[in-house]
């Protein structure tokens, strides 16, 4: 899993000074996501991914018979990168999720293959274009800046890939109430997320403020001010500062329970 691979490549990047590594990820989000994109790390009581390195893999292989041995909540996650993958950048993923019929047929291995292959590729050019996350890999973030929250909140007892699909929830009305997403795209959200099983509302006895005071750790904080990657259309995404916090209050207490 993610988990792994990143332990291995932080750790082979630190063992004098760098050796080769290979990650043979085993799970649907590694194979999709954590194993390819050269972003090793581990977390902190204070947060996710505190303490890491950027260093690539001298290869990936990816054999998805692995994916048999995966429970369903397991397979299921890992459906959260690959359809992120598909709202920010491949709209091909994006036919072959519509074309499952139920979350029964996504997660028994028909079209994975599809599925991880352009996930995989387009990852793969967007990180060779930018390694260190100047500026475009930085767009790989939707729903991570929420999700992140919500996974440290949890004590990381949620999977990742759940928290990734709420915090692309709170993405998608974020922008819908800044006006720059329409009511069609956001409903979308919703029904991919639904079709596969994931969560798209969190039920959190958490205050908006303990939520802000995570999310101000994000990365992508300047100057005080939030910063959102967020679609303005299907693969169309754009990072929006945020400055009035009660925008963000808004939306988190429409999506928490």
């Amino acid at each position: 899993g993610g988990a792994v691979t990143d332990l291995a490549g932080f750790l082979a990047s630190t063992y004098l000074r760098g050796i080769r590594f290979i990650n043979c990820p085993t799970s649907l989000l590694a194979m999709v996501d954590a194993s390819v994109g050269g972003k090793t790390g581990i977390n902190l009581k204070s947060g996710k991914n505190l303490c890491g390195s950027f260093y690539s893999p001298n290869s990936v292989l990816i054999n998805p018979v692995y994916l048999k041995t995966l429970n369903r909540r397991e397979y299921i996650e890992g459906l959260a990168e690959v359809i992120k993958m598909g709202l920010v950048f491949e709209p091909k993923i994006l036919d072959l999720i519509n074309d499952f019929s139920s979350v029964d047929e996504a997660i028994s291995g028909i079209g994975v293959t599809d599925l991880i292959f352009l996930a995989t590729k387009r990852k793969a050019e967007i990180v060779s274009k930018d390694f260190k996350e100047s500026g475009l890999r930085m767009l790989l973030n939707y729903g991570h800046t929420f999700g992140h929250a919500v996974e440290k909140i949890e004590n990381f007892k949620f999977r990742h890939g759940e928290g990734v699909a709420i915090g692309m929830i709170f993405a998608a009305e974020l922008a819908y109430d800044l006006g720059l997403l329409d009511q069609e795209i956001l409903d979308l959200h919703y029904f991919l997320l639904n079709k596969v099983g994931l969560p798209v509302s969190w039920n959190t006895s958490s205050s908006f403020d303990e939520v802000l005071d995570v999310m101000m750790k994000d990365k992508k904080v300047i100057n005080g001010n939030l910063r959102f990657v967020l679609l303005t259309e299907l693969q169309q995404p754009e990072i929006v500062t945020i400055e009035d916090k009660n925008v963000l209050k808004n939306v988190f207490e429409r999506i928490t329970k």
